[in-house]
This record gives C-alpha cells, sequence and structure tokens, in this order.
C-alpha cells in the first residue's frame, strides 16, 4: 500500500507516512522497504521534498531499522539533480551510506563526477581545470 501512494500521480508521501506510523502504532512490523516506500513517494513529488525524505531516514536509524541502499541512493540522487545541486547535502549522505557498507553504483558516481565538474568549472571563472578530477574511494 505504501509503495501504491508513492507510485500514484501526483505522488501521496504523507498518506504514505501515516500508514506508515499506524503500522507502527499498531505493532505492525515495520521494514528497510516501508521506510524506502515513504522515501521514494516524497522524492517522487513536485517539487522533490528532500528534507521530508532525509527525516524518514533518520527515523528510520532512530528505530533501528536497517536503511537499505535504495533509502540512501535516492535520497542522494535528487540532491545531485536538484537546482541549484546540493553537493554537499549528498557528500554528507554518502559518508553515512559508506558506513552502512553500500557505495555509488556506476550511476550515482557518474551524476558525483559531474556535480564535482561543474563546481569546479564555475570555480574556476567558467575555466576547466587541468584534469583534476574528484573520484570516489572505496574502502
Amino acid at each position: 500500500m505504501i509503495s501504491a501512494y508513492a507510485k500514484s500521480r501526483p505522488s501521496q508521501p504523507e498518506k504514505a507516512e501515516r500508514l506508515l506510523v499506524c503500522m507502527a502504532e499498531r505493532g505492525v512490523a515495520v521494514d528497510s522497504i516501508s521506510y524506502s516506500g515513504v522515501i521514494a513517494a516524497y522524492i517522487n513529488t513536485v517539487p522533490q521534498q528532500i528534507e521530508k525524505a532525509e527525516n524518514i531516514l533518520n527515523l528510520m536509524e532512530e528505530r533501528r531499522v536497517k536503511a537499505n541502499a535504495f533509502a540512501f541512493s535516492s535520497i542522494i540522487m535528487a540532491m545531485l539533480n536538484s537546482k541549484p545541486c546540493r553537493l554537499e547535502d549528498a557528500e554528507r549522505l554518502l559518508q553515512r551510506m559508506q558506513m552502512h557498507g553500500y557505495y555509488p553504483d556506476r550511476v550515482m558516481q557518474k551524476a558525483l563526477d559531474k556535480a564535482h565538474s561543474t563546481r569546479q568549472h564555475h570555480s574556476n571563472g567558467g575555466h576547466r581545470a587541468g584534469g583534476s578530477r574528484r573520484v570516489m574511494q572505496r574502502e
């Protein structure tokens, strides 16, 4: 049901979150998929509600529910694709994601590289720097 609210047009994140709270209050096990559905609902709104999505991720961790890669990556990608790009926020969340043992896939890495390149391009007055590109290291 939560995923139906996330996929509906327009997305209905408030209803998805209310259902999540109701489930928890009634003792129904709420797992990472349920939380991720609410995160998706907030990301699927127009405009995206990135802060609310991140609040759900924080709630998930407070309740000791292990966040899945989707929970992190959907918020990070929304941050990277927002106008203006929220690279610093994305990197902060990326560090948390890596602490959970998840690493960027090719799509996220490409978006990170593009955001770094764009930021470097703007900080150099519109001129490209000579090849210094930041690459995320896997540990």
